[in-house]
């Protein structure tokens, strides 16, 4: 389709291109046509007077003339038909260039569309079949324990809310870009809330927080920020073990601003650093077995770039990973 695309852009860029040319090449022809009548007449009344009409010279030198001006025209043609055919040519080649330049983000956003629906369902599917396992299997057992069962339901209906938000914020944010409100505000008070929405998951896994925070004071979109914080402290939160440490500290090196979150997890391999920032990838081997849906982070990598920030991510040489958020200019004096 997009191949089909490309080329009826380009038809359409040659047969423009052509249209003005030949136009163009018509007047130039015509206009010379004209002149060399009038030019062809000027001669033929000079040589009438110079000779006489009966005078052999003057059929002679007027016939003459005459071949000159047919000899120009025809050349002209020619000319001009060459002029066209090059023309054509290279802006064909040319057309066909800008033509492809100009799908290319179109193809792109096709691809990832098709991907996203691919990944939607499956995401979708995995869900709705336990939910609908736990039912069947309830309903066969004579002993089933229906409490169980609707913890069961409501634990797959959070997973099913959590990918519907989340696919929600992709979508926001592919659909237009976000307008960036800059506000004075504190590092720690967003930690602070952060924490305080987590803290049944903290306190069940007995986890202590270690916040060093140098420089407190920022400037950035507060609401985006802490998006792109709470994405990152939740993944630490879920994939650390039991009476282990988390670590957020801020600090400035040279003249750029960094806020880095530390877990002590299981960490990411090296080959897949890079990848976790994609939509729906999950590094089921070197996390835990809830391996999250492969949304948050492919969402932090986005709205990282709206707020200006380098979000990367590295493997502890002991153990457990450290992401690391990178601005140019966030801390204030």
């Amino acid at each position: 389709m997009i191949k089909n695309s490309i080329i009826k852009l380009t038809l359409s860029y040659i047969l423009i291109i052509s249209i003005l040319s030949l136009s163009l090449s018509t007047f130039i022809y015509l206009n010379l046509v004209k002149n060399s009548t009038e030019l062809f007449k000027q001669e033929q009344t000079r040589i009438e007077k110079k000779f006489g009409i009966e005078d052999p010279r003057y059929i002679k030198k007027l016939h003459f003339v005459e071949e000159s001006v047919s000899n120009v025209q025809n050349r002209l043609i020619i000319n001009l038909l060459g002029l066209n055919f090059l023309i054509v040519t290279i802006v064909g080649i040319l057309a066909y260039f800008f033509a492809k330049r100009t799908f290319t983000p179109i193809e792109e956003s096709l691809r990832k569309q098709k991907e996203f629906i691919s990944n939607v369902s499956h995401e979708l599917k995995t869900p709705l079949t336990a939910l609908k396992t736990t039912f069947e299997i309830d309903l066969k057992s004579k002993d089933s324990d229906l409490k169980e069962t609707i913890k069961s339901g409501i634990e797959e209906v959070d997973k099913l809310n959590s990918l519907v938000n989340g696919f929600l914020k992709l979508s926001k944010f592919d659909s237009k870009k976000p307008e960036i409100k800059n506000e004075v505000f504190k590092l720690s008070h967003i930690i602070e809330d952060i924490v305080k929405r987590h803290q049944h998951s903290i306190i069940s896994k007995n986890l202590s927080l270690k916040i060093d925070i140098t420089e407190n004071k920022l400037k950035s979109d507060k609401f985006l920020l802490t998006e792109v914080l709470t994405i990152i402290i939740d993944n630490a939160i879920k994939f650390s073990p039991e009476n282990e440490e988390i670590v957020i500290t801020s600090y400035k090196e040279g003249k750029y601003d960094y806020i880095s979150i530390k877990d002590r997890g299981r960490g990411i391999k090296e080959e897949n650093l890079d990848k976790i920032f994609e939509r729906f990838y999950k590094d089921d081997s070197s996390r835990s077995v809830d391996s999250g849906l492969g949304i948050g982070l492919a969402l932090a990598k986005e709205i990282s770039e709206f707020i200006g920030c380098q979000i990367t991510a590295k493997r502890n040489k002991d153990v457990g990973s450290e992401f690391i958020l990178k601005f140019s200019a966030l801390f204030q004096n």
